[in-house]
């Protein structure tokens, strides 16, 4: 294997040595197909981890800087899941039901329902 371009690759992508090696072996050193193959494996990844589709992955790959991490801790804090709250106040002659639910911008927001 040539050292060169071992360096090569790892210069141009942040990858341990043990996976850059691999791919090189795997591609017969041409760095595009590693560098091209090395993305479309990250681009899995989150697919996978953060469950969703090949298109918005490959949008929080490029939108984070091909950074993993970054792309799931994004992920944990902003996404959210629809809560209803019920409030029956026992004076009242009509119950009320409000909606609320998480924002993005870690607010809640209330919806009147009835």
């Amino acid at each position: 294997m040539n050292k060169e371009k071992l360096n090569e690759l790892r210069s141009k992508i942040s990858i341990p040595l043990v996976q850059a090696m691999k791919l090189l072996k795997q591609y017969d050193e041409n760095i595009e197909q590693c560098i091209q193959a090395f993305h479309d494996e990250n681009i899995k990844k989150i697919c996978e981890e953060v469950d969703c589709k090949l298109s918005q992955a490959q949008s929080y790959y490029q939108h984070f800087g091909f950074d993993l991490q970054k792309i799931k801790y994004h992920h944990q804090q902003y996404s959210f899941k629809p809560c209803i709250v019920l409030k029956y106040d026992e004076n009242a002659h009509i119950s009320t039901c409000w909606f609320y639910y998480y924002s993005r911008r870690y607010r809640f927001e209330r919806k009147y329902i009835y």
